[in-house]
């Protein structure tokens, strides 16, 4: 991963034009690339990239044992290689994909919760790096609970959290796309309006809006798909699942819209 990475800001400094590049290449043009680089996804097919790698991982009892031993962030790139090889068939192709997938990352980090959310899980850079640019709370919940939203505490997550966050997204949309959700969810959330179609997965394998968008669901929604994988972890986690969910979730205004900072650009949503 060191490799990918070292390969990923280089490939980063020779796009911007970097001179300190420029002059290390003239003087080992043997290591200059014989191939184009690939342009960088945009942020609806980095997103649909994305959520395809989630959806490619496996359960606990099915990967190797050694991943046991590893920290959260090695197993998500293990997940992220594992992908590409099983996409590209060739191990040969698995470093290119990975590094234009970092190089799209960190391209589109500050404009994607979800984007700057696996750019951490995922080691492509540390949470501090986002700086100002981090998800900020909607309303402070420290003064009655014990509770601090610190990013750093992501570098520091179970080994299988990873397992826990692809069930996860997989119950959020299982149950997005289920008739007892279907009306609060075509109405932003707030339980009235017509109910829409039941999403159908695209033809193809491609990848709908859910994968691509951000649109907001329920907190009813929310809880329910959390109730059996996240929230029986632990009590600690549980709590800690609920104060957050309280403090960055958008509620409905009396005009029956979402809070003003609900619409803003790169907004978290509930």
């Amino acid at each position: 991963w060191r490799r990918v990475m070292q390969e990923v800001r280089q490939e980063s400094m020779t796009r911007r034009g970097s001179t300190v590049n420029k002059a290390l290449s003239s003087k080992n043009p043997s290591k200059r690339r014989s191939s184009p680089q690939m342009p960088l996804m945009e942020r609806g097919e980095l997103l649909g990239e994305l959520a395809a790698v989630w959806a490619s991982v496996t359960r606990p009892e099915e990967l190797h044992r050694s991943l046991y031993k590893k920290s959260s962030q090695q197993v998500l790139q293990a997940v992220v290689k594992t992908f590409y090889l099983r996409r590209s068939g060739r191990s040969k192709h698995v470093e290119a994909a990975t590094v234009h997938l970092c190089r799209s990352v960190l391209e589109n980090c500050h404009a994607s919760a979800k984007v700057a959310l696996f750019s951490v899980l995922c080691d492509v850079q540390p949470a501090m790096a986002l700086g100002e640019r981090m998800p900020r709370p909607r309303r402070e919940v420290g003064r009655d609970a014990d509770f601090s939203f610190d990013p750093r505490r992501l570098n520091d997550l179970p080994h299988d959290a990873v397992f826990a966050m692809a069930t996860y997204l997989r119950e959020l949309k299982s149950l997005r796309r289920s008739r007892r959700f279907l009306a609060a969810v075509g109405s932003g959330g707030s339980g009235g309006g017509q109910a829409p179609v039941a999403a159908q997965p695209p033809p193809g394998g491609g990848y709908d809006e859910e994968d691509t968008g951000d649109a907001p669901l329920p907190l009813q929604l929310v809880l329910a798909a959390a109730h059996n994988i996240l929230m029986s972890r632990s009590r600690a986690t549980a709590r800690f699942f609920e104060l957050a969910l309280f403090a960055f979730a958008d509620f409905p205004t009396s005009e029956g819209g979402l809070s003003p900072a609900a619409t803003s650009p790169g907004s978290p949503r509930s």
